[in-house]
């Protein structure tokens, strides 16, 4: 009998405590309601219908909730304020004005990742080179008065350091980096057969991209020599005139080729690029600044109006009252970052500024024995999507000086990547291992003043400043401006393939008609009218079964872009992927609304243009989003049914329905 009594005093106590406990939480709620809903200062939160209905009453309903099953949850109390009477609706503490915003977290880790992935960039690059404190003080040798003494010098250094028992211990594969000496060595064995012709050897040698005429002869005596038993030289690599690197190859032959129809010949390469320590240091810092910047880009034009989103929808919602929570779902920031010119001009900047790395890779493409130094160097390579970029981006003013933005398309920048990709690394590898290096070999000298042919080779056009101390001729005139060219074109690759489809786009309207090819304008805010990289994420998280076209808003600035590409800021660049989905929901949970959000930074007023500008609203809508339409308001009349106007919501929203 005791111990009954007992067990039921604990279990009413712990019943009490339970539900102090929750009546304790309730009034935190209810001071954090109570200011988030900024309750009048002449009014105490410790008084009034809501405080006396929820806390004071509170412990009589908790523990007698049982007593009172049917009874309702909803209560109304009259509020007064200066000018108006309004309507309380009490559920719990739950009230018709509340509204909540939610982030998809998948789609959010998402954008974070490929926030990371572009404001890293610059420091990628690290995972090929060294860092300054990886190297040591290398610099170019003055002590040698000629070439012959400069080229018996470094040939005994390069031969008494990398020898036979190095191999053994450092080599596995047919190339080793040598990190400390900022040197890249390659060996490779062959069997000589002497009426193999000189340059379908050479072409497999290491290195060989890189042989100037004297390095080329001499390995050509001696593969004809059939008693040499040795053979070695050694050049200046330029850059803008400055010295870059020394390579040196040297070989040996097992035995005269005179004894045996074939020989075994192993050829040795080594490239030791000359770095400064302090410029290396200036490089970090360099790289560093830029991924700052790069991630204040993001935050000010992209990531700061999610939260201008979220806090307007608490304020004042949307234009249906009965939406109370809003779900977003953040976009993809890399085309925001790629329509500021000067990061792209930086981009390309830090890519010269690794010339040297860059014929590192080049002899990494070369091989493929180590495949962790190719995959590396193939993406190393791909940062000249950047000259892409650059392209694209300063192209755009051209377009719109002269309002060529209806010959071209917006392009993917995902696909600009992947393009790079797909042509950069293999073309770099056919240049370096087949007979086309022949016209590599071709543009190594002519920029060469006559007293250093066959002692060095100039890879970069730049170079014509040091040619023009012995003066130009007009074959090197027209070599600067085929060499210009042939860059310009590598970068421009992806404007051609937009100027390309643009012109089969148009040809296709012209044979089957308007209706086979344009996009309906119902179906610019669906999730297909995307970038490819936010398709896939949509598709992996199964969201194509919520964005059903039903119910679906937004899209205006596509429409717009569509009847008038004068409108679109970046006509070569797509900003669909930088766009916001957002689900809205009734109390109930009822998928009510969906709608697509883009950026009105990524609108061209036209400003210049009185006919064709689009107008800027000065009315105070209580929206929490803008809306590009012509609808006439306060500040706007219409002037004919072709007037646009963007009708700014609360805090000058950036966003467009």
């Amino acid at each position: 009998m005791r111990k009954a009594i007992v067990i039921a005093f604990l279990r009413r106590w712990l019943i009490r405590r339970r539900l102090a406990k929750e009546l304790f939480a309730r009034q935190m709620e209810y001071h954090y309601l109570a200011f988030v809903h900024k309750t009048p200062k002449r009014m105490s939160i410790l008084r009034g219908p809501l405080w006396v209905d929820e806390v004071l009453c509170g412990s009589a309903r908790l523990l007698n909730r049982g007593n009172s099953p049917g009874a309702a949850n909803y209560k109304e109390y009259p509020e007064k304020t200066a000018s108006m009477t309004k309507v309380v609706v009490v559920a719990g503490l739950q009230t018709s004005t509340r509204r909540r915003v939610g982030w998809h977290k998948p789609m959010g880790l998402l954008s974070f990742v490929i926030s990371l992935n572009v404001a890293s960039m610059p420091l990628k690059a690290y995972l090929t080179e060294s860092f300054p404190w990886q190297v040591g003080q290398v610099w170019s040798p003055d002590a040698a008065t000629t070439f012959d003494m400069y080229n018996t010098e470094t040939l005994a250094s390069k031969q008494s350091y990398y020898t036979a028992s190095f191999l053994h211990n450092y080599v596995i594969s047919n190339i080793y980096v040598d990190r400390p000496n900022a040197t890249t060595f390659m060996v490779a064995a062959f069997e000589h057969d002497s009426s193999t012709p000189c340059l379908t050897r050479v072409v497999r040698l290491p290195g060989a991209l890189f042989y100037g005429s004297g390095i080329r002869s001499v390995v050509c005596n001696f593969l004809a020599n059939c008693t040499a038993p040795t053979m070695g030289q050694c050049q200046h690599v330029r850059l803008l005139g400055l010295p870059l690197a020394e390579q040196c190859v040297w070989a040996v032959r097992d035995h005269p080729l005179a004894e045996q129809e074939t020989t075994n010949v192993v050829v040795y390469q080594v490239m030791q690029q000359w770095q400064n320590q302090k410029f290396l240091w200036c490089k970090l810092a360099y790289r560093v600044v830029l991924t700052v910047y790069v991630c204040r880009e993001m935050y000010v034009k992209y990531y700061r109006h999610y939260s201008t989103l979220a806090a307007n929808f608490i304020d004042v919602g949307l234009q249906d009252p009965t939406l109370t929570k809003m779900e977003i779902y953040i976009g993809d920031p890399t085309s925001i970052v790629l329509s500021n010119a000067w990061v792209s001009l930086a981009f390309v900047i830090d890519y010269w500024l690794s010339a040297n790395t860059v014929s590192e890779c080049i002899l990494q493409i070369s091989q493929i024995e180590d495949q962790v130094l190719f995959c590396k160097a193939v993406l190393y390579t791909c940062r000249s999507v950047w000259f892409s970029y650059f392209m694209l981006r300063y192209t755009t003013f051209v377009l719109k000086r002269y309002n060529l933005e209806h010959m071209v398309t917006p392009l993917d920048p995902t696909l600009v990547a992947v393009a790079v990709l797909i042509y950069a690394a293999p073309m770099v590898y056919l240049i370096s291992t087949t007979p086309i290096m022949a016209v590599q070999h071709a543009l190594w000298e002519p920029l060469i003043s006559a007293a250093e042919k066959g002692q060095a080779i100039e890879i970069f056009l730049g170079a014509y400043t040091t040619t023009a101390l012995h003066g130009l001729t007009r074959h090197d005139v027209v070599f600067v401006v085929v060499l210009v060219g042939v860059t310009m074109a590598f970068g421009a690759v992806p404007l051609w393939f937009s100027r390309l489809w643009t012109w089969c786009r148009n040809r296709q309207t012209k044979i089957r008609g308007p209706s086979q090819t344009i996009v309906k304008f119902s179906e610019l805010n669906l999730l297909m009218f995307n970038d490819i990289k936010q398709r896939v994420a949509f598709h992996m998280f199964g969201l194509q079964r919520k964005f059903t076209p039903s119910q679906f808003e937004g899209g205006s600035l596509y429409a717009l872009h569509k009847h008038n590409a004068k409108y679109n800021r970046m006509p070569l660049f797509s900003h669909r992927g930088s766009d916001c989905f957002v689900a809205c929901y009734t109390a109930s949970g009822l998928l009510k609304l969906k709608c697509r959000l883009s950026l009105w930074r990524c609108l061209d007023r036209i400003e210049r243009d009185d006919d064709l500008c689009v107008r800027l609203c000065e009315t105070n809508h209580k929206d929490c989003l803008s809306r590009l339409d012509g609808t006439a308001c306060m500040t706007f009349q219409p002037t004919g049914p072709a007037s646009q106007c963007v009708h700014r919501g609360v805090n000058a929203s950036p966003w467009i329905l």
